[in-house]
């Protein structure tokens, strides 16, 4: 028997194989742009003091999964696949690519525009991060494209609709991700027929894994996984698993206990005897307990500085026979890394300054009046006027002056005197010092989505945000400039990605194309060459259709043709 409940449910939106949309509130539509997208963004950020939040990023299975405390968590195969998971906190709350999760599927094609269209073309165009790349058309059918592959996929992708799969049918309807399949399977080219079939059928396979129905689909001649290469010479702790649980008891989660909720994964698990229960992965072993801090899937060691909301943080080691972490998120119980506060400093133009120690120390700045300059018991700069001790006899008075000439300043002029101290003119060459103050720190949305960072002003005084700039590439290629500029460019040569116009730092980024496919005019990256100053690395593909075969080389002395 049934029991309805009124608990509102996680919302997931899925992202897959050749341009196939879910949204939160299960309303399927095909795209296939070229361009960047917003597959979900808050309509209404509040950074409460920080534009950051605490996260994991873990690998599970075939997976990685980014778990953050703002109720989202991302999972992606690595390969064409992304499921976003939406805590019911946001329901409502959220526009883009995957609808608004408000439970109703009818308005979930709104546009950034908050328009709502019938056309999932007119809408996902909407949702462009760069307004200067060009919308995407209407698709042609594949298999129209390709006919003699429609057969073959067709067979492949029967698999789906078959008794492998016929616990699930009742659950999940298996004719949309059939359908999808086939398409995908006849969109790729005889290279990446086992990526994009096998994409497709774990799609399914993953959706009847969220409808709590485990389907052991792969074999050693379909889409194998072998998870025997993660052994050890006569080890076996690693085995493949068709729906195993994300949230088992590792350094990151020490308790099993996921900050959201998350469906069973996929993929190859370690199995941990009872004497070592806890998954170290930064070592790949198996552990009775954990050392060390992990804040946001980082690492640190006992007595090393962490990163936090405090000015000073550090990770402390346990007492000898405990154990433990300290997660951003999650509460643990019984022993646990503690974090401690350091004694404070003064930084003067990057110097660290104990307390009661002298920054500077000026024997005259004008009318016999010395200047000292030091580091207080509670760390804040103190400044100190007074007459100077010794003087030679005073010239002949001359007529006051209402400047400062040996500042180059006039009357009432302010300016930086040294190590992030501000003075102003009084006259005749006489000076006061005045408090510096730095500006509040602004925080900024940067508008290619990235996290600003912070960044010191000219000066070395002062911090303020700054978005860093990205120029992309992808495809076979397509570019989005620094400025946001998108353009698609085939070429079969070595170019010049980009380059400094005045070589303070001789940094030059190369680009090397050829063609890959002969059926088409089709150009593939074959390697990256960065040069920065006497130093080359180049990042070389040797397989440049399927899976990268990535090679780093490092050498010295490069002119590069273009």
């Amino acid at each position: 028997m049934w029991n309805c409940t009124d608990q509102k449910c996680p919302g997931t939106c899925t992202i897959y194989g050749s341009g196939h949309h879910m949204t939160f509130d299960e309303k399927r539509f095909g795209f296939r742009g070229q361009c960047g997208y917003v597959a979900v963004q808050v309509e209404e950020v509040s950074h409460e003091g920080s534009p950051f939040i605490d996260y994991t990023v873990r690998i599970v299975g075939l997976y990685i999964v980014v778990d953050s405390r703002i109720g989202i968590s991302v999972v992606w195969d690595r390969k064409t696949s992304v499921r976003i998971i939406l805590e019911p906190d946001l329901m409502g709350k959220v526009c883009g690519l995957c609808g608004d999760f408000d439970g109703d599927a009818k308005d979930d094609f709104t546009t950034q525009g908050q328009l709502v269209v019938s056309s999932p073309l007119e809408f996902a165009n909407s949702w462009k991060v760069s307004s200067s790349c060009p919308d995407a058309g209407v698709d042609t059918d594949p298999c129209s494209s390709n006919p003699h592959r429609h057969s073959w996929a067709m067979l492949q992708c029967s698999i789906i609709k078959g008794n492998t799969f016929k616990n699930c049918h009742d659950k999940v309807d298996p004719i949309p991700y059939y359908d999808n399949c086939v398409s995908d399977s006849c969109a790729c080219d005889t290279g990446g027929d086992c990526e994009c079939f096998c994409t497709a059928v774990a799609a399914y396979a993953q959706a009847c894994n969220e409808a709590e129905v485990c389907v052991a689909w792969r074999t050693p001649d379909l889409c194998p996984v072998y998870c025997d290469y993660f052994n050890a010479p006569l080890e076996c702790k690693w085995h493949y698993s068709p729906c195993h649980t994300p949230c088992y008891k590792t350094c990151f989660i020490p308790q099993g206990i996921c900050n959201n909720p998350q469906p069973n994964m996929e993929g190859c698990y370690p199995s941990c005897p009872p004497e070592k229960p806890i998954f170290d992965e930064g070592k790949q072993i198996c552990v009775e307990v954990c050392d060390g801090c992990y804040i946001n899937g980082t690492e640190y060691r006992p007595g090393q500085e962490v990163p936090t909301e405090e000015l000073c943080t550090s990770c402390t080691e346990p007492p000898v026979g405990t154990g433990g972490t300290v997660t951003p998120f999650s509460p643990l119980t019984g022993p646990q890394v503690s974090l401690t506060t350091t004694p404070c400093f003064c930084i003067v133009n990057g110097t660290q300054y104990q307390p009661g120690a002298t920054i500077y120390n000026m024997t005259h700045i004008g009318s016999g009046i010395c200047l000292t300059i030091i580091c207080s018991s509670i760390c804040e700069i103190h400044n100190t006027t007074y007459p100077c001790p010794t003087s030679p006899t005073p010239p002949t008075p001359k007529p006051p002056i209402p400047e400062c000439p040996e500042w180059d300043v006039v009357q009432n002029e302010t300016f930086l005197l040294c190590n992030c101290t501000m003075a102003i003119c009084i006259e005749n060459n006489t000076i006061e010092i005045i408090p510096f103050k730095c500006p509040p720190l602004e925080i900024i949305t940067c508008t290619n989505r990235k996290k600003p960072v912070l960044e010191w002003d000219e000066n070395g005084c002062c911090q303020h945000y700054v978005c860093d700039c990205y120029c992309e590439g992808w495809g076979d290629p397509h570019y989005i400039t620094f400025d946001g500029l998108f353009y698609s460019f085939q070429g079969n040569c070595t170019y010049v990605l980009m380059e400094e116009i005045t070589a303070w730092h001789k940094l030059k980024i190369y680009i090397d194309n050829v063609h890959c496919d002969p059926a088409e005019v089709v150009s593939c990256p074959r390697s990256i060459i960065v040069s920065y100053k006497t130093d080359v690395i180049t990042l070389k593909n040797h397989n440049l259709i399927g899976a990268a075969n990535l090679e780093v080389s490092r050498s010295a002395g490069f002119d590069c043709p273009v």
